[in-house]
């Protein structure tokens, strides 16, 4: 599980610098919405794909549907570990569904503004990674205690 919710947490932190480089390539379009044609093409295509790209957004719960569909929940006997962890996979839950709205609310953007909204759009706004960051060091201190 602490592997499953470290990987999740990785993955979480790619997404953030994914949405960070397409906050910067939107902040160039726009910064440059006038003289497009005068900038490198090759920077120019690499924003836009950036801006324009095919997104989706998923993470791990394999550890937590086997934790649940077996009895070592019980055995763990932490319910305060136990509601740590249940609360990370919340996060992660809320976390993709606000990501993936983002990139379909995205794809429906007239593409003239698309640039405008993704820059008032930040990826913080989706990465809140608090309840994954408490559950895991929970895990760690258990782990340590055993």
């Amino acid at each position: 599980m602490r592997t499953e919710l470290a990987s999740n947490l990785e993955d979480i932190g790619y997404l953030n610098d994914y949405m960070e480089q397409e906050q910067l390539s939107a902040r160039y379009l726009v910064d440059h919405a006038g003289d497009l044609g005068s900038c490198p093409e090759d920077i120019v295509r690499y924003h836009q794909s950036m801006v324009n790209a095919d997104v989706t957004v998923a993470l791990s719960h394999d550890a937590l549907e086997l934790l649940k569909n077996s009895s070592l929940f019980q055995k763990v006997g932490d319910i305060a570990l136990s509601m740590k962890i249940i609360s990370a996979y919340d996060n992660c839950d809320a976390l993709v569904s606000n990501a993936n709205r983002h990139f379909t609310s995205r794809e429906t953007q007239p593409i003239e503004s698309l640039p405008a909204w993704l820059i008032d759009h930040k990826a913080t706004d989706y990465t809140d990674v608090s309840d994954i960051e408490a559950a895991l060091e929970a895990i760690d201190t258990f782990l340590k205690k055993r």
